[in-house]
């Protein structure tokens, strides 16, 4: 079931605007959100339109990633099963969902972790 966040929909204020600028090279948009009852997404927006810096910390840390490739890639013969593979997409899918990304990017997201996954399990094996 999908939530919606206390502040959804409603005008920033000028304290909102205040600290999405002091705090958004600082913090994830998640974090920063999850403050300011917004998502992700609108505070990424918002910071956009106030000229923010570019974030100099991702989203979502590599251990996160990771976490949720070895879970799949355990398996022997992972790559070859359409469920494992299909498990590991949803898994993205949600993480990418939780910090804002819109589903268009997620198919690239998906072919390339899975890719940078198959690759690693097959060097690792030689």
């Amino acid at each position: 079931m999908k939530t919606t966040k206390r502040n959804h929909g409603s005008p920033w204020t000028l304290q909102e605007l205040e600290y999405v600028e002091k705090h958004y090279s600082k913090m994830s948009c998640a974090d920063i959100g999850e403050h300011l009852g917004r998502s992700a997404n609108a505070v990424r927006t918002i910071a956009q339109k106030l000229g923010c810096a570019p974030q100099k910390t991702p989203d979502w840390s590599d251990k996160e990633m990771k976490v949720i490739v070895d879970d799949s890639a355990q398996y022997p013969d992972w790559s070859n099963r359409d469920d494992i593979k299909a498990k590991l997409k949803v898994d993205l899918i949600l993480l990418l969902h939780r910090y804002g990304f819109p589903p268009v990017a997620n198919d690239e997201v998906y072919k390339s972790v899975l890719e940078q996954a198959e690759n690693f399990k097959k060097y690792q094996q030689s």
